[in-house]
């Protein structure tokens, strides 16, 4: 019997591929017969790039570049067989390289991100897939253009440092010669949101509360977007404003939109599109999705949402599995036979966290064991096998 393990990141407990991998160990503790095939899966997010490493191999590649402090760190992307680079934003951009007390998202930049895309132009990539989630930023992706050649001045000619609050700042741009050699690539950027550049859907609003900003930085964010906005599109002759997602990840959606060869993409079908997910679920007996918490969100097309679907489209019984799980949400709505979570009565979300992989290996050990549904398939499994023996 074949069993699909699709998991999400487990947020501060558990990687995708490590969740994956509990869930596969509890399996085959329970029955060794089973063929359990793990994909760790993201869509967009933090730990997209390793997620095309796990699934699709090549090889990991590391570069010294400078975090949204501008302090020099060394981070980590993805270049697949195919030469096709895969950079998270989050990787040299992400909130998760600051302490709670460093978040200020007026002062953090992107430009270490950039230098990623620098290093693997520099080795000869292509096409670069860029995963949007987990940035620091809210600074346009001006920090980014700023790596790659683009120089930015105030009404008097001063050069202006990309970052969230110098934004407003700046009234002119200048492309310099450096920038010219990333046109013919082409930027795959992969995310999860729609929201455009700036208003009260925007990136400022909608994203840069969590990052740090207060009530005030987030009207000099909106506003410093708008005009930075204004000056792209009356540069580029894109309207990238409004397109949906411009604001992703701090409005790099929309700035590097506006000057490079982009296309925004769903995070989930670019990585399912590469990993012929859906010719995966469709040849298993059964699946098993999950992530840290499911709640009102995954219904709106977080990954097990995305997963329960294509089970669904083949006729592949789905079976969540979560780290917790709201408890208004039903199966019904999540399209899935049933749900399972790690988080029962009586136990502290500090010791899930904490023993996130055993508790998911255990959980998966019992789905195992007396799950209707595996069960079901299990059986119908072996007395196939039974009927091509006689």
């Amino acid at each position: 019997m074949k069993i699909a393990v699709v998991c999400d990141s487990f947020k501060g407990s558990l990687t995708s591929k490590d969740a994956c991998a509990a869930v596969k160990d509890g399996l085959l503790r329970c029955n060794k017969n089973f063929e359990v095939l793990s994909l760790p899966f993201a869509d967009g997010g933090e730990g997209t790039s390793r997620c095309f490493y796990d699934i699709l191999g090549g090889q990991l590649r590391k570069a010294a570049v400078h975090d949204p402090l501008l302090r020099e760190i060394t981070a980590e992307y993805t270049v697949l067989p195919d030469g096709t680079a895969v950079i998270d934003i989050a990787s040299a951009s992400g909130l998760t390289l600051l302490k709670s007390s460093e978040r200020d998202a007026v002062k953090v930049s992107s430009l270490g991100s950039g230098e990623l895309i620098c290093d693997a132009a520099e080795h000869g990539a292509k096409h670069i897939i860029l995963g949007l989630g987990g940035s620091a930023t809210t600074d346009a992706g001006t920090g980014i253009l700023y790596a790659l050649g683009m120089r930015f001045f105030s009404e008097d000619g001063v050069e202006v440092l990309p970052d969230g609050q110098n934004m407003i700042r700046v009234k002119k741009i200048r492309r310099t010669e450096n920038f010219e050699r990333f046109k013919d690539i082409k930027f795959t950027l992969a995310c999860d949101v729609t929201n455009p550049l700036c208003g009260e859907n925007g990136a400022a609003y909608v994203f840069s509360p969590q990052k740090g900003a207060s009530k005030n930085d987030v009207e000099l964010l909106d506003d410093g977007l708008r005009n930075i906005g204004e000056i792209f599109e009356k540069a580029s002759g894109k309207k990238i404003i409004n397109l949906p997602g411009a604001g992703a990840a701090g409005g790099i959606g929309g700035g590097l939109s506006a000057f490079l060869n982009c296309e925004l993409q769903s995070g989930f079908d670019v990585l399912a599109r590469a990993a012929s997910l859906e010719d995966k679920i469709r040849r298993s007996d059964a699946v098993i999705t999950g992530e840290g918490k499911t709640d009102r969100q995954t219904l709106f097309g977080k990954l097990p949402k995305r997963v329960s679907d294509i089970a669904e489209k083949f006729g592949v019984p789905c079976i969540l599995l979560s780290g917790d799980v709201e408890n208004d949400i039903s199966a019904e709505e999540l399209g899935v036979c049933e749900i399972h979570k790690i988080k029962e009565n009586g136990i502290s979300l500090e010791h899930c966290m904490k023993n996130a992989a055993s508790l998911l290996s255990e959980r998966a050990f019992a789905i195992g064991k007396d799950s209707k549904i595996i069960n079901k398939q299990y059986s119908r499994k072996q007395e196939k096998m039974r009927e091509n023996e006689r």
